[in-house]
């Protein structure tokens, strides 16, 4: 069997693992919130970085990413960690803003878009609050991961979304004998959802620094491969920003 069989295997297992285990996980959840106000909550809450993580992590950035770096490595291995550490240095440095605003600016942003029990209010803000986090962590794990992907590694990239679920489902494991609240659940899984997103980038990280693959951190605005990154990115966030905002206004 070729090589490229062989990993296109890997991948479809991999991806069916993560598809069961993301149904186990949304059984769980039904179990913990049910359909009441805090499962609205944690709906509303989760969708919004969900909505940047889709257009942001899953796909558009990787496609970018990963012909750029990949053009950068073939000069040379140095010019490689250049352009990925210039990248990744510079994507940090914007979502940590971002994620800065959004914490700002939800106290004002969540009593206009939602309409419904104010008493709810407190926790929906506090929700989106914390897990707006997750889009930093899901963006920087997409560009380890890509670069691990520009090597020919493809089987460790493709445990990311599993590691997540079992950190989900781990969290509800450990939630459920406690007899907390429904409220106090939503609060702690939140803080979970971001440990799992801490987890995707520290399994992702160790393996990029293990086969000698780190970049060379450093902010370069004007670096070519940076500008060559957003051109790629434009269109398909501009398209992708369309689909995401309907489903959001749906």
């Amino acid at each position: 069997m070729s090589r490229t069989a062989r990993n296109s295997l890997k991948l479809s297992f991999f991806t069916m693992v993560s598809r069961v285990l993301g149904l186990v996980r949304d059984h769980f959840q039904a179990t913990f919130f049910g359909t009441g106000a805090v499962a609205a909550a944690w709906e509303i809450a989760y969708m919004l970085p969900n909505m940047l993580r889709n257009l942001l992590a899953e796909g558009v950035l990787s496609q970018a990413f990963i012909p750029i770096y990949g053009s950068a490595l073939k000069e040379s291995e140095e010019k490689g960690r250049d352009a990925a550490g210039v990248v990744l240095a510079t994507l940090a440095l914007f979502l940590t803003g971002l994620v800065a605003v959004g914490i700002l600016i939800f106290p004002f942003f969540i009593p206009i878009y939602v309409d419904q029990d104010p008493s709810q209010a407190g926790l929906e803000i506090y929700l989106s609050q914390v897990l707006f986090g997750f889009i930093l962590s899901a963006s920087l794990t997409a560009i380890l991961s890509g670069i691990a992907q520009t090597h020919q590694h493809f089987s460790f990239p493709a445990l990311s979304p599993i590691l997540l679920n079992l950190v989900f489902i781990a969290g509800f494991l450990a939630l459920d004998p406690m007899g907390f609240s429904q409220e106090k659940n939503a609060e702690y899984l939140a803080w979970i959802v971001l440990l799992g997103g801490l987890t995707q980038i520290g399994f992702q990280a160790a393996y990029v620094y293990w086969h000698g693959w780190w970049p060379r951190l450093r902010l370069a605005w004007r670096h070519p491969a940076l500008r060559k990154v957003l051109t790629l990115m434009a269109p398909a966030v501009i398209g992708a920003s369309l689909f995401q905002i309907n489903q959001l206004m749906d």
